[in-house]
C-alpha cells in the first residue's frame, strides 16, 4: 500500500509562537518552573488560596521577583492572587518576618 502526501499532510512551523506574547509567556513558564522547591509550594498555595500556610520567606522572595511581569500572564484566572501574594510576602524582609510596630 502506497500513501501520497497532500497539501493538508505537511506540517509547517507554528508562527504563532513568535509573537512577542506568546514569548512573554513561554519565558515566564521557564522562570516559573525553574524556582526549584517553591514552584510546588507556590503552585499549592495558589490551588487552596492558603499563602500563609504554604509559603516560607525564601519562596517568597522568588515569587515576588517574578510578580510584576509573570504572574498577571501565568495566574490570568484569577486577579487577585498576585497582590494576595504581594500582601502576605510583604511580611518577610531578608528573610524574616517583619515586627509590627507597637503602639
Amino acid at each position: 500500500m502506497v500513501a501520497l502526501a497532500n497539501d493538508r499532510s505537511i506540517s509547517t512551523p507554528n508562527f504563532d509562537l513568535y509573537l512577542p506574547e506568546k514569548a512573554n509567556i513561554l519565558k515566564c513558564r521557564a522562570a516559573y518552573m525553574s524556582m526549584g522547591d517553591c514552584y510546588l509550594e507556590t503552585t499549592t498555595a495558589y490551588r487552596t488560596g492558603q499563602a500563609r500556610i504554604f509559603l516560607g520567606p525564601k519562596c517568597c522572595r522568588a515569587a515576588q521577583e517574578l510578580n510584576s511581569w509573570c504572574w498577571p500572564k501565568f495566574f490570568g484566572l484569577n486577579p487577585f492572587y498576585p497582590p494576595i501574594l504581594d500582601i502576605y510576602c510583604s511580611k518577610f524582609k531578608d528573610g524574616q518576618p517583619k515586627i509590627p510596630p507597637s503602639w
